[in-house]
């Protein structure tokens, strides 16, 4: 029985792959579906970890390209493969966190692109760790411009202060995200702002990393 329902199922996922490709997020070229939503096996190899512990791989080649498509082409299918990066980092957060708290953009930024890219992918985090998602813990209360278009001094200066958090009523710990760290301005200002609201611990990580 097992031999005839096996042709069967390769004929179904066949069919599914030509009817809706799945494109990989460092190439953009179609690839198969049933294999899992994952980048190609061209771009597989080119994914390097990040040894900085505030991130998790180097923000270049098929990743950039990957959160760049996510972030300003609303690529949301490339979600899949960028969240299935977590799994091998699981264990470092296991049952040390409360809650996921993705970094906020500030409320002019969100209406203009539609969504917040780093929630997005945060929601899956916490989904993988079994702990809640907080998107409104912490709020974003200053709009500069963005960090990509600034230097390392004025990064810092951009996001000093940007950020308050509501009081916590109980003490909990926190793991606090971004798609992308560059001199770790954001994160940092993000995390004090967290501690201030009574946070007991704040761990920060970023999907990607640049190279400093």
């Amino acid at each position: 029985m097992r031999q005839l329902i096996q042709p069967a199922r390769n004929i179904w996922t066949t069919w599914l792959d030509a009817l809706a490709p799945y494109y990989c997020p460092g190439c953009n070229l179609a690839t198969s579906t049933h294999k899992g939503y994952h980048f190609c096996q061209a771009c597989r190899p080119l994914l390097a970890s990040m040894r900085h512990n505030d991130a998790l791989f180097r923000y270049q080649g098929p990743l950039a390209e990957g959160i760049k498509g996510l972030k300003y082409q609303q690529r949301v299918s490339y979600l899949p493969a960028l969240t299935a990066l977590f799994t091998s980092h699981i264990h470092r957060w296991d049952k040390q966190v409360d809650v996921v708290v993705p970094v906020p953009l500030h409320v002019k930024r969100l209406r203009q692109r539609g969504f917040n890219q780093s929630a997005l992918l945060a929601k899956d985090l916490a989904d993988l760790l079994g702990v809640p998602l907080a998107t409104r813990l912490l709020r974003r209360t200053h709009h500069g411009p963005p960090q990509n278009q600034l230097n390392g001094q004025e990064r810092w200066h951009n996001v000093r202060h940007a950020f308050c958090a509501k009081p916590l009523k109980n003490p909990i710990r926190i793991l606090l995200f971004d798609d992308v760290r560059t001199t770790g301005a954001t994160l940092e200002q993000a995390k004090k702002a967290l501690c201030k609201a009574g946070a007991t611990k704040v761990f920060s990580v970023a999907l990607a990393g640049a190279q400093e």
